[in-house]
């Protein structure tokens, strides 16, 4: 005998001559005194993988169950009763020794075999099955139990049908784990069940189920199709076996467990025979959620409206379109038939499109007025004393009658509040008014139409007006930044300097009319203290620029960093200092070659040191004309900090740069607490997002002329603080502006060929 595996004191073995599995179970000498804890170490060694003693061992999770429901301890002693009864039923396990399995459940090694799965569930507990029908040789038909699986109920009450279908779902679980283990496709697996509602259940939508049983069947139906499912009568289902539970000496004769219902054994009809009954209507199912019927009233959109930005445009398509309506009628008789647009067309076609926009938004009143009835007491035409007039339309009644006025301004016509005609009647008199203002507007309006809530309308029609954004922009002024570091920080003049340049200036040699010569100023400011130095450069070449700065080098000292803007010529001697100059630009004038060498010159000079030098590394630095100059030397390393030092036993040099140390402590108490006030732009606006449509300020152009972008990309600050932004316009260049130069428009401009 070999033994297969081994779990406790349980265990599996195989015999090989007559290919049979055989359980060895001995009871535990230790009987004493049973808790819960040892009750579930013993049931816990009987090993059964495949769960051939399934329908013996429920019956054990069953009786623990009963134990967490009287909520007795792990280590507390059971009642003599439970012992009773415990030690009865596990030594019936012991009898299983003379249980003998068949090994091989298909009775002849092929491709001709079948997969067939039953569940079953009882208020106790709930389980599935597996069989395999095979063919042998002479074409006879065989069933074997390859394996099974049990769960007991839950502690919470549930129905029948909610836990017939929790057994579908672990027989569709265990289909799956076998299908994966064969190679084969689980669709191929026949799997019943003996609860018409859940073969209901799986056959209806899992929308219209409620939340439990809704999730099972898209479970089940994730892993099986609905069509595997058939229905097995009750009597006849093994399943019912693992339900239920039964002892040790049942479980050796129940044929049924073993070998399946008997038509498994039979062809391949008499199975096929037992699925065909039909199924419950979906109506008479349980757990089906009530069916909730709702009106929706879909109000009709005129499409016309949707196709035009202008009033004018939308007048001429209606009376066209009224004209064509009028010449299929009068198709019979052509005579008299103007084949042109006429004033009266234009106008029977605005009070037809102002007619829809009052049906639209005034249905009930207009319901009313054409029944003679006044209009309801809440609605908003009520203060007006509406009527019809001659052409349907629903007019101002007022109280003007005895005026001189016209009859258009004694009863104009009442517009809709926010409809598309309103709109577009409102765009239109501002534009013929050139783009007054909302006053203007309002009154122009109102010697024909009465629009509700008209001052609403007539300044949002001026907000919205690109012309009127672009005449008086509103930029954008994000709040002052943070100050950089270099400038609140002390440190040696013109060691963090920013450059520009300006100009250019036309200089003349003498008064001779001689050609004038272009001239710039490279304008160097230190960040920290403000102090300026301004150097002459004859050209914006990368190598003028170079030269100037090697000046102002030499006369200011070494700096630590330079700002400057994007120029080309900056950008070339950032390249160049990288790389370092290898060719002059014969270009320079001579003179300034010359003064860019004296400056070098002088700069070396004054970098002499005043008094020998020491071998000593540790010896401070000497003393050189640069120094009195600048407070520092020119090529070398800045000063050590002497500002703790006492005052009155420094050197002469030292003294003097402790005195100019102490200034540095008095611009950081005395100058630079002045920099914390913010001068302007103290309060947040909105800030820029990316889509949005801005003006773009151009300093040589005119308001009317400056251009549209899209917000591509925004660039925040260290503070969060968007001030500056990538644009798109509509020749899609990218362009880097700062907020403060970009006007918001409040809505995107109709027809706008921005590229999005």
């Amino acid at each position: 005998m070999l033994k297969v595996a081994i779990a406790g004191d349980s265990t599996l073995c195989w015999q090989p001559v007559p290919d049979q599995f055989k359980f060895n179970i001995s009871i535990p000498l230790d009987r004493m005194n049973l808790t819960k804890r040892k009750l579930l170490s013993e049931l816990n060694k009987v090993f059964d993988p495949l769960g051939f003693l399934g329908p013996v061992l429920i019956k054990g999770k069953i009786f623990l169950q009963h134990l967490w429901q009287q909520k007795i301890n792990w280590d507390a002693p059971l009642q003599v009763d439970i012992q009773e009864k415990w030690k009865k039923y596990y030594s019936g396990l012991e009898s299983l020794k003379e249980l003998s399995i068949d090994r091989k459940c298909k009775v002849q090694s092929g491709e001709l075999f079948e997969i067939h799965g039953f569940c079953d569930a009882s208020m106790e507990a709930y389980g599935a099955c597996l069989y395999i029908r095979s063919s042998d040789q002479q074409g006879i038909w065989h069933s074997r139990l390859l394996c099974s699986k049990t769960r007991v109920a839950p502690l919470k009450v549930a129905t029948i049908p909610r836990l017939e279908l929790s057994g579908a779902l672990l027989l569709a679980q265990l289909a799956a784990k076998v299908a994966d283990s064969w190679n084969i496709n689980c669709e191929t697996i026949h799997l019943w069940t003996d609860s018409m509602i859940v073969l209901g259940w799986l056959n209806s939508h899992s929308s219209r189920l409620k939340t439990f049983v809704a999730n099972r069947v898209s479970q089940i139906l994730e892993i099986t199709k609905a069509p595997q499912w058939h229905h097995v009568a009750t009597n006849e289902n093994p399943a019912d076996i693992l339900s239920r539970g039964i002892t040790t000496q049942e479980l050796q004769d129940a044929t049924t467990w073993w070998f399946g219902p008997q038509w498994l054994s039979s062809d391949t009809i008499s199975w096929k025979s037992q699925s065909m009954l039909a199924l419950m209507p979906e109506e008479t199912l349980p757990e089906l959620r009530p069916v909730q019927l709702s009106l929706t009233i879909v109000k009709f959109k005129n499409g016309l409206l949707d196709r035009y930005s202008k009033w004018e445009r939308l007048v001429r398509a209606t009376a066209w379109i009224l004209k064509f309506i009028q010449f299929l009628r009068l198709k019979r008789c052509k005579q008299g038939f103007v084949k042109y647009l006429t004033v009266s067309d234009f106008s029977n076609a605005e009070s037809w499109l102002i007619r829809c926009a009052q049906k639209d938004e005034f249905a009930i009143e207009n319901k009313a007025l054409t029944e003679g009835k006044n209009v309801p007491r809440n609605s908003k035409l009520k203060g007006l004393s509406p009527f019809i007039s001659t052409d349907n339309l629903i007019v101002v009644g007022g109280r003007l009658h005895n005026s001189t006025l016209s009859n258009e301004q004694k009863h104009p016509i009442i517009l809709p509040f926010g409809h598309k005609v309103t709109r577009l009647i409102f765009i239109y008199y501002h534009e013929i008014l050139l783009h007054g203002g909302p006053q203007l507007l309002l009154a122009e309006i109102r010697l024909r139409f009465w629009p509700i809530k008209g001052r609403i309308a007539a300044r949002s029609t001026a907000l919205r007006c690109v012309t009127c954004v672009r005449s008086k922009p509103k930029f954008l002024n994000p709040i002052m930044g943070i100050l950089p570091s270099p400038r609140v920080r002390p440190s040696r003049p013109f060691s963090t300097t920013g450059v520009d340049f300006a100009g250019p200036l036309n200089l003349r040699s003498g008064i001779r009319r001689v050609t004038s010569i272009k001239m710039w100023i490279a304008v160097f400011v230190c960040l920290a203290t403000r102090a300026i130095h301004l150097e002459p450069v004859v050209g914006l070449t990368s190598n003028a620029f170079f030269a100037a700065l090697r000046r102002f080098m030499a006369r200011r000292g070494k700096c630590s960093k330079i700002y400057s803007d994007n120029g080309t010529n900056f950008v070339g001697v950032q390249r160049e200092l990288a790389n370092y100059i290898k060719d002059a630009d014969a270009n320079i004038a001579q003179d300034e070659e010359l003064g860019t060498l004296l400056c070098q010159i002088e700069a070396c000079l004054n970098s002499r040191p005043l008094t020998p030098l020491s071998l000593d590394a540790l010896d401070l630095e000497p003393i050189t004309p640069a120094h009195f100059l600048i407070g520092g030397p020119l090529l070398l390393a800045p000063e050590p900090d002497l500002s703790k030092e006492n005052i009155d036993i420094l050197r002469r040099w030292k003294y003097v740069q402790a005195l100019m140390q102490m200034f540095w402590k008095r611009w950081s108490k005395e100058y630079l607490p002045q920099l914390q006030v913010r001068g302007r732009w103290v309060s947040q606006t909105e800030q820029m997002k990316i889509g949005d449509i801005v003006i773009i300020k151009e300093e040589f152009a005119p308001p009317g002329k400056w251009k549209l972008g899209r917000v591509a990309k925004t660039h925040p600050g260290s503070d969060g603080i968007v001030r500056v932004v990538t644009l798109k316009t509509a020749n899609c260049d990218e362009l880097k502006r700062p907020v403060v130069k970009l006007c918001r428009l409040p809505v995107e401009p109709e027809n706008s060929n921005i590229e999005k």
